[in-house]
């Protein structure tokens, strides 16, 4: 348990201390204590209950009463030692825990079952069997940092951390991660057990699915093991590269440039070589949204193309930049600019030429203006 959590207390180390649990523990050193702070709502869990009546009932004849906030909120001034506390708001009975202190506050519902007995103090039969029933500690593997949900796909090559969130959030143990694909390398981050790597380096993995598990064995005495199962599934990001006679987009023709020996290089290693074939199709791997294809002559380099997975979205077809965009993509050469790609917003020479290129391709008026039938065929050719 982090330090900060752990308070001296020469009382208790002489005295030792009982929980509302019942369980007595021998403290030589430190004495483990959190806060009681939490929110009484009405029986649906909505409205906040302002200036609300309450009893603290806990262990060594702790007993507080006082009022919630104008927000139905409430905390205790000084530190408790961990363990279970019940709340008594009229005839109603609830139990709760000292919480660490960057925890929310417990929100409390007072609707439902009543008690009908007067307070029946901690350490009874009953009560260890339902503290067994309640501390079944539920576990969630997330994203790094624990905010969002964790992702369903892995891409190959990419490197993601995984982090197992436990409820409560103080509670601490043994952590286990396991994943029965040999495709992939799940490592846990060292010092922060409850986070792992995983990462998978097989191009041929694709759309394989895999479950990643994380399991809890908590320190705590009486509360037991769980775990969180996460399913995935292995995607290679692939590029769609075509080497053509002429530009625009493959329908069933022979424009394609069959037999080109290529490689790619993708995470600074070869992931793929082939030729091409009657289509001139090449779907390049890419290992974290990039990769070199490179075209070969008796089995030596003699071109080379950086390929890049774009996650943004292209720019509307209405603009001249996502017009030159579109034409860039199949195929018709407009040069220059600063990506080198004549994608700079700007109508030149060549952008002209290419715009009565694809119109010609198309069998369209070709008069260089770009009106609705132009448009409608550069996002039939090119997408969205």
């Amino acid at each position: 348990m982090a330090d900060e959590q752990l308070e001296h207390s020469v009382a208790e180390l002489e005295e030792g201390i009982t929980l509302a649990s019942g369980k007595e523990y021998e403290v030589t050193e430190l004495v483990a204590t959190g806060k009681l702070r939490f929110v009484i709502k009405d029986e649906e869990g909505v409205e906040a209950l302002a200036d609300q009546d309450f009893t603290l009932k806990g262990a060594e004849g702790f007993e507080h009463s006082a009022k919630t906030d104008a927000d139905g909120a409430y905390e205790h001034a000084d530190p408790v030692p961990f363990g279970d506390y019940d709340l008594e708001v009229g005839q109603a009975l609830r139990r709760l825990q000292a919480v660490n202190e960057n925890s929310p506050p417990q929100i409390v519902s007072i609707g439902g079952e009543e008690r009908e007995d007067p307070y029946d103090p901690p350490g009874s039969d009953e009560d260890e069997e339902e503290e067994q029933d309640d501390e079944v500690p539920l576990v969630e593997i997330m994203s790094e940092g624990g905010r969002e949900a964790a992702p369903d796909v892995l891409d190959v090559g990419v490197a993601i951390v995984l982090e197992a969130v436990p409820t409560p959030s103080d509670l601490t143990g043994t952590w286990e991660w396991t994943c029965e694909s040999d495709k992939v390398s799940l490592t846990p981050v060292e010092g922060s057990p409850h986070q792992a790597t995983l990462t998978c380096d097989d191009v041929e993995a694709d759309g394989t699915e895999i479950t990643i598990k994380a399991k809890l064995t908590p320190e705590r005495e009486g509360v037991a093991e769980s775990d969180d199962e996460h399913p995935m599934t292995i995607r290679r990001q692939v590029v769609e590269v075509f080497f053509q006679r002429s530009p625009g987009k493959p329908d069933g023709d022979v424009r394609g440039i069959t037999g080109l020996d290529y490689r790619v290089v993708a995470g600074g290693r070869e992931v793929q070589t082939g030729t091409t074939g009657e289509d001139g199709k090449i779907e390049a791997i890419c290992i974290e949204g990039e990769a070199t294809l490179e075209l070969l002559w008796e089995g030596n380099p003699v071109a080379s193309y950086e390929l890049t997975v774009r996650e943004d979205e292209w720019e509307e077809v209405t603009t001249l930049t996502g017009q030159q965009r579109r034409l860039n993509l199949l195929g018709y050469q407009l040069g220059g600019g600063t990506e080198g790609t004549g994608v700079d917003g700007s109508m030149g020479r060549r952008t002209d030429r290419a715009i009565l290129d694809f119109q010609i391709d198309q069998k369209i008026n070709h008069d260089g203006v770009v009106g609705g039938t132009t448009r409608t065929k550069l996002t039939e050719a090119a997408g969205e």
